[in-house]
């Protein structure tokens, strides 16, 4: 993900907690808000948290790799101008598969409306015909 592509200061995470809405799964809690003004023409914005509850800072930070992991993998299409904010909210002793992760990312984000799943065979191949 590029540096666009994310959410990076505490302001705008606190601003899609406070004015977003939001969907709680089984293992990820998904926050977003759709921009307004001259903002919501950009790409759509992606940050991850963990919540402090885990005393340990190798297993926060090992639940924000899976997140940010199973975010890649998910093959989402977003709308453009939408923050989104993944939280992990599940214990150390349970800790989910990527491929668990990865449906739960893609049921929430079909259902909250905000994008769609990237089917490999709708990709846009057009080959410049020189004929």
């Amino acid at each position: 993900m590029t540096r666009a592509e994310r959410l990076t200061n505490n302001r705008d995470f606190t601003r899609v907690y406070r004015k977003g809405t939001w969907k709680r799964g089984r293992f990820i809690g998904l926050h977003f808000l759709k921009r307004r003004g001259r903002n919501a023409v950009g790409s759509a914005r992606v940050g991850f948290t963990v919540n402090r509850s885990l005393k340990n800072a190798v297993e926060r930070n090992r639940m924000k790799r899976l997140l940010r992991e199973a975010f890649r993998l998910a093959q989402l299409v977003i709308i453009p101008g939408v923050d989104i904010v993944v939280s992990g909210r599940w214990k150390k002793e349970s800790e989910p598969r990527v491929t668990d992760l990865i449906d739960e990312i893609q049921k929430l984000i079909t259902e909250v409306g905000i994008g769609s799943i990237e089917s490999p065979f709708e990709k846009n191949t057009s080959v410049n015909n020189l004929d």
